[in-house]
Formats: structure tokens, sequence, C-alpha cells
């Protein structure tokens, strides 16, 4: 069969730029390592311009489009998750304008914490020191993981000053909304309880025979005499401050991992701080831990319309 099709079009080629170096640091061992990230955004064709070029649209009046970054955050318990694993599933916020950039972090067998916090903040200075060069806007940065990166995510939003490495120092870290799935931003509470049960001489969540082995205690490290202290000083939701960017948290309420108390327990706290305005929980009906409803297109709408009402 031989036809001439007319196409219009409506929407630039997305183009992935991978495998960005973003960090230098050292496992447990010692050994370098250098942290990488991916950048995935409405650019054109990068095979028809200059490797790194950019695609003007018919609309951008031949400037340069600035994006709003999500930085997205994968989970896996901070036991290390390839960092473009869920990224079919961010296309669709790729479609809508933004630049999304997946970021690996050090995983429990390679740092202890704040190592991953560091690492991903690390990331957000690295993005905004190349802001020009990948066409991002350095004053719109939204953070957004699922599970450890939930965690994560929520350390991020936090928007303070620890755990910051000289690397990209001139930039900040700061983020202007948070999208916390399901996160883990109590370990304080999980540890405690698994330090319980290890002593009862019970399974810890029924999983695990001690402490090192669960995915906080794997991800903490260090000894165990000043276990729940660190646990305390990496727990995002014991440590809010005045500055925290505005956050939007969602969970299942079949979720056998994490509590949902402990996202209910987040959100009334920072009501009681007035910051309602700022505040939204979104709790779905018989979702699990990361199961498909959360990247349904109703989910993804109200997630762009909590952004679009910040930056």
């Amino acid at each position: 069969m031989r036809y001439v099709m007319e196409v219009e079009n409506k929407e630039n080629a997305l183009t992935t730029f991978d495998n960005i170096v973003f960090s230098h640091v050292t496992d447990l061992e010692g050994r370098p390592m250098d942290l990488k990230l991916s950048i995935t955004a409405a650019m054109g064709n990068t095979e028809m311009r200059t490797a790194m070029g950019w695609y003007v649209g018919e609309n951008d009046k031949d400037e340069k489009v600035k994006r709003p970054v999500i930085v997205w955050i994968n989970g896996g318990g901070w036991r290390g998750v390839e960092k473009n694993n869920q990224l079919g599933e961010l296309i669709w916020f790729a479609r809508r304008g933004f630049a999304v950039a997946c970021v690996y972090y050090r995983s429990s067998a390679e740092g202890h914490m704040p190592a991953q916090i560091e690492d991903c903040k690390t990331a957000v200075r690295f993005l905004r020191a190349h802001a020009e060069k990948y066409s991002l806007d350095p004053d719109r940065f939204i953070v957004m993981g699922r599970s450890a990166g939930g965690h994560l995510t929520l350390s991020l939003s936090l928007n303070d000053d620890r755990f910051v490495t000289d690397e990209w120092a001139d930039y900040s870290s700061n983020v202007q909304v948070g999208i916390n799935m399901f996160g883990a931003g109590d370990i304080w509470t999980m540890t405690k309880e698994h330090l319980e049960e290890e002593a009862a001489g019970k399974k810890l969540s029924n999983r695990w025979d001690t402490i090192w082995e669960t995915h906080e205690g794997a991800a903490l490290g260090g000894p165990r005499e000043d276990l729940l202290d660190r646990a305390l000083m990496y727990s995002p939701t014991r440590n809010i401050t005045e500055q925290m960017a505005p956050l939007m948290t969602l969970h299942g309420d079949a979720d056998p991992l994490v509590d949902l108390q402990f996202s209910i327990d987040l959100y009334d706290d920072l009501c009681r701080r007035g910051r309602e305005d700022k505040t939204d929980l979104m709790i779905i009906p018989g979702a699990g831990h990361g199961s498909a409803e959360f990247f349904q297109e109703p989910v993804k709408e109200k997630i762009l319309a909590f952004i679009e009402k910040w930056i």
C-alpha cells in the first residue's frame, strides 16, 4: 500500500540523556564511585541537531524553553534500584512540559545514611548548575519519589542545610514542591519497633532475624548503641522546618510495608503547624505498596494540579 499522510507537529519528540555523572563519591570500602542521572524532556530529535542540541518549537519564540524539573527518586528499601526503573510512568510528565531527572543514589550496601540524602541533594545542585545546558528552570524544582525514595523526597523537601557536601556548593539544594509516595519518613519508629521485636526473639516484620537485615538497619549501619539517635536524625517527619516545601503525600490503605498511619500523622502534624494550604494527603482505597493505582491518569492529574499550584 502506498499513500500520503499529512501530519501536524503537535508535540516535540522526547529525548533522554542518560548516564550523566553528577557526583564523585566513595562506597563503604573506600572505592570511588561515579553517581549518574538521566534527563528526559521534549527536546526534539537530537539526531537532527547537535549532540546536546535544543529543539525550538513553533511556540517558543526563538528562545530556549526553561522547563520545570521533576527529580525522581526510586525506592527499593535504600538497597538500590536502577535509576530509570519507572521512567516509562514518568513520560506522562515529560509530555506536559517537565524535564524528568532520574537519580541514582548510593545503596545501603554502598553507603550508610546520610549518604543517600547527600547524593540526592547533590543531584539537585548539579542540575541547577547545569540548568542552561539542559534547558531547565532553576526556580522550579519538584522532588518526587516512592517508598525509600519517598523518605528521600521528604528529606529534600525540608529545605534545610543538613547533609550538604562540597560538590556544586555554589548552588542551592532547595526544592519548590515535594511529592511523597508512601514514603518511610519515620524511620525512628520503624527502628524502635524492630528493636523491640528483636529483643522479644521474634521475626522482625515477619521477615528478618536481626535489625541489620531490615531495610532501615542496613541503611543506617553503625553501632547499635546510638542507632535510635541516628534514626531520629534521618527521620524527616521528625525534623520539620519552617521553610519546608509544599508537600503532597499519596498512600494506599492496603499498604503492607509502610503503615498508612505514618502519612496520616505527617499530614496532621503539618496542619497543626498551620500548613493546611501547603499540604495534601491522597489516600487510595485498596492500593498496596506501589501498586498500579498510583500511576493512573486521574492520580497523575491530581499530582500535576498540586505542582502547578506552587510553581
